[in-house]
């Protein structure tokens, strides 16, 4: 199962910019440069999560501050002291994921 035809066409014109940012991820994750990481995955994230089918639904919507919670996962950062609003602890490992309708 694909994408879809408008998602689709729209990666396709964006292919070169985003297998730029894949490559630029790829590359700052070997030597750990956390900044770059975050950036180029942010840049990924700014593209692709504002089409169909990757938009997250009202339910999971990422919280504003999604950009700095990457960075501090991308960083090692616990996610229980990660900067979510509503934070729902992972069942396995350092899986970064939250439920805004919890409140615990």
């Amino acid at each position: 199962m694909g994408v879809g035809l408008e998602a689709g066409l729209t990666i396709d014109e964006m292919a070169d910019e985003l297998g730029a940012l894949v490559d630029r991820a790829g590359m700052a994750s070997l030597p750990g440069d956390v900044e770059e990481l975050s950036e180029a995955l942010a840049g990924l994230g700014e593209r692709l999560l504002v089409m169909r089918p990757f938009i997250p639904d009202k339910k999971t919507a990422l919280p504003g501050n999604w950009k700095i919670i990457l960075r501090q996962w991308i960083s090692g950062t616990d996610v229980l002291e990660m900067s979510v609003p509503r934070f729902q602890k992972p069942d396995r490992g350092n899986t970064c994921c939250w439920d805004r309708s919890r409140t615990e």
